[in-house]
């Protein structure tokens, strides 16, 4: 069978413009020519990751990542070229050709998600066994229907060692896959079963695909956790996945509103009674990953947590990450003997409802958290420290003093005095911790800077610098080991196809590395007004520095010479022939010698 022709290759990238696809995985906001936003592939505080509309690139300014839309999905997703075209393709609407896919072709993502969907279906069949009579009967009184039950491929792992283990088929799933996947676990040399009687709650990404379960136990049993997940895989992370958010986005999207409650069957519930804008933290710690993802599809978010003392904990910790977002933070305080789930059991939707348009904002809900009103001076400037210590986090400064101005009025404070409190420490923070900013190495000489510049000139579409480049570039006039390098890769491209795109460039660089350095200069090829010019420059300056090496060379050779004049002589003669061919230097660079 065929592969995938660069035709069709091309036609793919075509028709995925890479600002909406990035947009579908990250916020951008447009700034100048480009679109920015914080890089998905590293922590940083300010937005360093470029996206040209342009020239269908991304960079990172930060980390150094880049590529096409195709580099892009490859990256995020965790798929080879091959899957990332396939999902490119489907996204477009673009029907394949048949083409084989070899096993080195076939990333562990693929593998876990294949892995993944057979253990969601065996799950959810043992449910409906014989095995799972007693889990389904639970589920049920716990007021789920089968309709959500099926909606979600609600399952059960019976209570035995081996029942996974021994149902999937060993010759298409490799072993070492299946243990990775979390769902094996290995001791003194044994395999067995990671989840046993627990109703297993499958937890999908974005594009419907399994990645993890969430296993709930039926035995009284303290000594055992009450609900166990999935480990980080390479497709699941906790930190920044959402249950039901697969099937949910949209909703939420057109509502602009998003209910967040912490587990399964609070969303379940949610859910099966009309709250379809919602999502779970399946258990886990609200991270500021959760709440860049809740900016992607809603304006405001309702923090629907347990009414008890950890629940409300968790509420506040939330709180404040979907605030540092600029989200419009509200919160649904219930008693303290209420979670989500238990409060629509026994009093319904209507009620509910009644709850959700009753919900307060981030700060009334400090003061009502901290009971302020009922604090001494002492506690109270403790608890008006603790949340400066928080806002001073925010990345905004403008929006923290925003922040900083509806507390004053909300717990009857004066503004200018928490405003100063905030900026003194944060002075106070920055001398005692001073942060180190690595920046890049600048070049030590001229000729190094147009040893880049010169790789750039390669990369515009130009034919007459590119023709003479040809004919004078050559890896060995570059001083600089790694430019050396690149523009021997570039020049290779080059040679082969003179009209070739510059984006199509680093499709055919191998070299990781050196192709994203490429994709670098491919995003800053604008300031460079005249190319013509500035080649003849280049050349001329890599030359004036070779000539200024040998004199120097020259110099150290003539410093060490003792008591042989007729040697000192000749050195000095060589010099002054170099002083003299750096003086022609103008006469022989000028646009001439692009006639070629």
């Amino acid at each position: 069978m065929p592969k995938i022709s660069e035709h069709k290759i091309e036609q793919i990238k075509n028709y995925n413009d890479i600002v909406d696809v990035i947009s579908s995985y990250i916020q951008l906001k447009k700034k100048g020519q480009n679109y920015w936003a914080r890089c998905p592939f590293h922590d940083e505080k300010t937005a360093s990751f470029s996206v040209s509309a342009k020239k269908q690139i991304y960079h990172c300014f930060g980390c150094g990542v880049g590529g096409n839309v195709i580099n892009f999905v490859m990256d995020y997703e965790k798929l080879t070229f091959i899957e990332s075209v396939k999902e490119l393709a489907e996204r477009a609407n673009i029907e394949l050709e048949e083409f084989s896919v070899s096993e080195q072709e076939i990333s562990d993502t693929t593998r876990f998600y294949t892995i993944n969907e057979f253990a969601v279906d065996l799950y959810h069949k043992a449910l409906f066994s014989s095995k799972g009579k007693k889990p389904l009967e639970y589920l049920i009184k716990r007021g789920l229907s089968k309709q959500t039950i099926e909606k979600f491929k609600i399952g059960y792992a019976p209570d035995e060692w081996n029942y996974f283990n021994e149902q999937y088929d060993n010759k298409k799933y490799d072993l070492n896959v299946v243990k990775n996947s979390g769902l094996l676990s290995e001791s003194k040399g044994k395999v067995y079963d990671r989840f046993r009687d627990r109703i297993m709650f499958p937890i999908y990404n974005l594009k419907d695909k399994p990645i993890a379960f969430g296993g709930r136990t039926l035995k009284n049993d303290k000594n055992i956790g009450k609900y166990i997940n999935t480990p980080e895989t390479k497709v699941y992370h906790k930190s920044s996945v959402l249950y039901g958010l697969n099937i949910t986005k949209d909703i939420i999207r057109k509502a602009k509103e998003v209910l967040i409650v912490e587990g399964y069957m609070d969303f379940l519930q949610l859910f099966q009674n009309g709250f379809t804008n919602c999502v779970a933290c399946s258990g886990t710690a609200f991270t500021n990953q959760h709440g860049k993802i809740i900016l992607r599809y809603a304006e405001t978010a309702v923090l629907i947590y347990d009414g008890d003392d950890a629940g409300q904990k968790a509420t506040l910790r939330a709180g404040y990450v979907l605030t540092s977002q600029k989200v419009n933070c509200k919160i649904l305080v219930l008693n303290k003997k209420d979670d989500p789930d238990s409060f629509l059991q026994n009093y319904g939707a209507q009620k509910f409802q009644e709850k959700i348009d009753n919900s307060i904002s981030f700060v009334p809900f400090l003061k009502k958290y901290y009971k302020f009103d009922k604090l001494n001076a002492t506690r109270k400037a403790s608890v008006i420290t603790d949340i400066l210590d928080e806002i001073r986090q925010f990345p905004d400064q403008i929006y923290r003093e925003m922040i900083i101005k509806d507390i004053a009025d909300e717990f009857g404070l004066e503004y200018e005095s928490l405003l100063k409190q905030l900026r003194e420490k944060s002075y106070k923070t920055v001398s005692n911790n001073p942060k180190i900013h690595i920046r890049e190495k600048k070049f030590k000489n001229q000729s190094e800077a147009a040893q880049y510049q010169l790789i750039q000139l390669f990369l515009i579409n130009n034919n007459i610098v590119r023709k003479a480049g040809l004919k004078y570039v050559t890896p060995e006039i570059f001083s600089h080991k790694f430019l050396a390098e690149v523009v021997g890769r570039v020049l290779e491209v080059v040679a082969k196809n003179e009209d070739i795109l510059p984006e199509q460039i680093p499709d055919k660089i191998n070299d990781e590395k050196i192709r994203r350095f490429v994709v670098r200069l491919i995003m800053d090829l604008d300031s460079i007004i005249e190319p013509e010019k500035t080649f003849v420059a280049c050349l001329k300056q890599i030359e004036k520095q070779m000539i200024q090496d040998q004199y120097d060379e020259l110099s150290v050779q003539i410093e060490n010479i003792k008591n042989d004049d007729k040697a000192h002589l000749k050195l000095i003669k060589e010099q002054i022939k170099l002083i003299k061919e750096k003086k022609e230097l103008d006469s022989y660079y000028t646009l001439d010698i692009l006639n070629v």
